[in-house]
């Protein structure tokens, strides 16, 4: 008997020693696997075997997706296939990702360059066959498809509009093209196609997920729900649809639709406005007429053009969004629109290219790169800014020029890159911790990325001590102040923020988060009762 429980006592002893080895050695074992596949895609690489390379990199990234270096060597290998979009996008990806690599920004930056050439060149031949054949509606798709990748939302918008006037769209093609209309803000519209393509194509996960996300963010949260619910019984596990019902039921939900920093990035690159003189110019007389009545359309029109005329293309711009609405699918509005837009770019382009070729000679001028910057940021190509940042510093690693460094942290942001704008917005507090923008810009940074709302609510609050008419620093608490269910004090911020500029877009934004997270707020206390009930029951 006692050699019995001495042999079933070794037996389990040797038991767990084998699952400790194993325990040990699994993880070894992918580590070593892990570093086998990336060894051997290099070696690929080295021998101009990309397919092969891009295979073995697949499986390394999926084992490893927070690694910087399969993303790399991906887009590296779709680089020397010239498949410029698809190394765009890992190199980006790479970029979001922690690593000491520097030549992902340059690789980036490089590939940028040669892909956008090509665009241009593909956009000029499908004006030609346009200039042939008007009716033909590929055209104006590939060229609203072009600026799409170039990240130029606004014109991308306008020519798949076009070709949305001479042909039906593909189930593909609607996704692109809610993609655009939310990067512009446009949700009414998009929502709008999206239910019309959902009852065209009643199978397609895709088009119920995309029409439950413009539904969430117009508030209506029901239909958003039934939506994803869709989706999901004709694709299980969609992950797209899953996060959207997660954030409809309120498990969770992170603001990051509309950029609220629309205005204030114009305004940051442009400078305040200058003082009036005094003579009154139309352009000053249609601004007053509009002050007192902010639904004069036709003076709004006239304003559009003068502004135009003058070369204030932003301002220009800015006044259009506010028309958009109403006015979107007239022939004045279009005509204006595309006018001013390729006015701008022109002229943008053309500054970028001069400023570049004297950047080249002198890498280190501060008030070239924050000029080039400027441009870039005008047109929203935010990874060749970043990228311009980037190498400066690289360059001078010990520069302590706080307004580059500002700029540098306000560009990130814009690009969706919040930790490299929180390590610069950082850096600057801790330089001047009583600096208002730099207090904003954090403050900012907590309420995007619903994060520290404490510490924002505190910064905000003490540059509207300071600047209580401050029309982003409003906007920014009443972000805050409604993560924090403070629903009174966010509808306080909304009124004062409607006082100071009532036409702004943020207005309507923070309107709806406001009215969406009561809805929720609602919806959660009803269930917490119902919870209670069914304990008691119980």
């Amino acid at each position: 008997m006692p050699s019995k429980v001495i042999a079933l006592k070794t037996f389990f002893l040797m038991s767990l020693i084998i699952g400790v080895i194993f325990s040990i050695s699994s993880p070894l074992q992918a580590q070593i696997k892990n570093i086998e596949l990336k060894n051997e895609a290099q070696r690929q690489i080295a021998i101009g075997r990309y397919g092969e390379a891009i295979e073995l990199l697949n499986k390394f990234i999926t084992a490893n997706p927070r690694l910087a270096d399969g993303y790399n060597l991906r887009a590296l290998c779709y680089e020397k296939r010239t498949q410029y979009e698809f190394a765009v996008y890992d190199y980006r990806n790479a970029l979001k990702l922690p690593s000491d690599d520097k030549s992902i920004t340059n690789n980036l930056a490089r590939v940028i360059q040669v892909w956008y050439d090509q665009l241009y060149l593909k956009i000029e031949g499908h004006r030609r066959e346009i200039a042939i054949n008007p009716d033909k509606g590929i055209n104006y798709l590939e060229i609203g498809k072009s600026y799409k990748h170039m990240g130029q939302w606004s014109l991308a918008e306008q020519w798949y509009d076009e070709f949305l006037k001479r042909e039906e769209a593909s189930a593909d093609e609607i996704i692109r093209y809610s993609e655009i209309l939310a990067k512009n803000g446009h949700i009414e519209k998009g929502e709008k196609i999206l239910k019309i393509y959902v009852e065209k194509y009643p199978r397609d996960h895709r088009l119920w997920s995309r029409y439950g996300y413009f539904t969430l963010w117009l508030g209506k949260t029901k239909i958003a729900i039934e939506a994803f619910q869709t989706a999901l019984e004709i694709r299980p596990f969609f992950l797209e649809a899953q996060d959207g019902l997660d954030q409809a039921l309120g498990k969770g939900y992170t603001y990051s639709i509309n950029d609220t920093s629309y205005n204030a990035r114009k305004q940051s690159v442009e400078g305040p406005p200058k003082p009036p003189v005094p003579q009154e110019y139309p352009i000053d007389r249609y601004y007053r007429i509009l002050k007192r009545n902010s639904k004069d359309d036709a003076t709004r029109f006239l304003l559009i053009k003068e502004l135009s005329n003058v070369g204030r293309f932003e301002e220009a711009l800015q006044q259009l969004d506010i028309l958009a609405p109403a006015h979107a699918e007239s022939p004045d509005f279009q005509n204006l629109l595309t006018s001013i837009t390729a006015q701008r770019d022109s002229i943008y382009y053309q500054n970028i290219e001069e400023i570049k070729t004297r950047f080249a000679d002198n890498p280190n001028d501060k008030d070239d790169l924050l000029k080039l910057t400027s441009f870039y940021n005008k047109l929203s190509m935010f990874d060749e800014s970043i990228a311009a940042f980037t190498r400066f510093f690289e360059l001078n690693p010990n520069d302590d020029n706080l307004e580059i460094r500002y700029r540098f942290a306000e560009t990130a942001a814009w690009n969706k890159n919040f930790d490299l704008a929180h390590e610069q917005s950082e850096y600057l507090l801790n330089k001047e911790p009583d600096n208002l923008d730099y207090q904003l810009l954090s403050a900012q940074l907590s309420a995007w990325t619903d994060s520290d709302l404490e510490r924002g609510k505190g910064l905000i609050d003490n540059v509207l001590a300071k600047q209580p008419k401050n029309f982003f620093a409003l906007i920014t608490a009443g972000l805050l102040t409604v993560a924090l269910k403070d629903f009174d004090a966010a509808d306080s911020f909304l009124a004062r923020s409607r006082e100071v500029n009532p036409d702004a877009n943020e207005i309507n934004t923070l309107d709806l988060r406001i009215t969406f997270e009561k809805l929720r707020f609602e919806e959660n206390k009803l269930f917490e009762i119902l919870d209670r009930a069914r304990e008691t029951v119980a």
